[in-house]
């Protein structure tokens, strides 16, 4: 497998899903260890969205891949310009569930944070909200 792998030219990221992952992911593993030492992003679906609906695993599995280039750049450039203006204090990103979680889970995980913007203007508006309700 790892010869065909080299052969392949894959560039960017590669996501892996493969039926039955979501009982037993031992084959995405080895699928996923074929891909040491690529020079790119590398999800298997069991490790992105563990669920036994093939079609939402997969997509979500290659929708983190899509995202984790762009993402992954947009935290780093975030966390240079946050430490290069001479803040020192950890840096926390909304999540899609409304919870905080690190720059490295994100980076490793961007479908995490794909809904945090609007989920965070309705966080804020409903606490800038006047409680008459006005």
């Amino acid at each position: 497998m790892r010869r065909k792998i080299e052969r392949m030219k894959v560039r960017g990221g590669v996501a892996i899903s493969l039926l039955n992952s979501y009982v037993n992911p031992e084959h995405e593993r080895r699928v996923k260890e074929a891909f040491e030492g690529f020079d790119g992003f590398v999800f298997a679906s069991h490790e992105v969205d563990p669920q036994y609906r093939e079609y939402e695993r997969t997509s979500t599995t290659v929708v983190n891949t899509v995202l984790s280039g762009l993402v992954t750049l947009y935290l780093r450039r975030l966390r240079e310009g946050i430490r290069n203006s001479g803040l020192s204090a950890p840096v926390y990103i909304m999540g899609s569930h409304g919870g905080l979680g690190t720059i490295e889970y994100a980076e490793r995980m961007p479908i995490s944070v794909i809904e945090s913007g609007p989920l965070g203007r309705r966080h804020c508006f409903s606490e800038l909200q006047p409680p008459d309700g006005r």
